[in-house]
C-alpha cells in the first residue's frame, strides 16, 4: 500500500488504541453496563 494509507492506518490504530486505553481506565461502574448490553 502507498504511504497515505499507511499514514492513515497508522492514525487509526493509534486512535483504536487510545479508546481502548480510555475505556479500560474507566471506573468498571460505568463501563460494565455498556459492555453487556447486547
Amino acid at each position: 500500500m502507498d504511504s497515505t494509507t499507511k499514514c492513515n492506518f497508522e492514525q487509526l490504530v493509534k486512535e483504536a488504541k487510545d479508546v481502548l486505553v480510555s475505556k479500560a481506565s474507566r471506573p468498571a461502574s460505568q463501563s460494565s453496563h455498556d459492555l453487556s448490553t447486547p
